[in-house]
């Protein structure tokens, strides 16, 4: 099965591209907004990664890596951003992201980090050798 990724992203373009290019490879699902994220996060324990782009409507970038930390601490973060501060980063990074990118997306960069997350998820899963 492949590892499915939820997309945390408000612009349809960008979103429809990203899932466009995994796709041969992951399994996507996509969520418009921060409180939409929460709610998949929290009843669908299938998500192996969470894709968030720090300019998320309705919410900060980090407050939503900290509110899907609090839901569920295993699901690997990777956050993405533009003109992003160094501040952005590092609180981001503070609430558990495992990984920050920058736009524009490269997607061969992303599937690298998407699939360091999952190998790194599924070796600290219980019952793991």
């Amino acid at each position: 099965m492949m590892p499915s990724v939820l997309i945390v992203e408000s612009d349809e373009n960008l979103c429809t591209g990203i899932m466009q290019g995994l796709s041969g490879s992951y399994a996507t699902l996509r969520a418009r907004t921060s409180s939409e994220a929460l709610e998949m996060v929290r009843n669908n324990n299938g998500i192996d990664v969470l894709l968030c782009d720090l300019a998320v409507p309705y919410a900060a970038g980090s407050d939503v890596v900290q509110k899907i930390r609090s839901e569920n601490k295993e699901i690997p973060l990777i956050v993405l951003g533009s003109h992003s501060s160094a501040r952005q980063i590092c609180e981001a990074m503070r609430h558990g992201a495992s990984t920050f990118l920058l736009k524009p997306l490269n997607i061969p960069l992303l599937e690298q980090a998407i699939e360091t997350a999952v190998k790194k998820k599924r070796a600290s899963a219980p019952g793991t050798p």
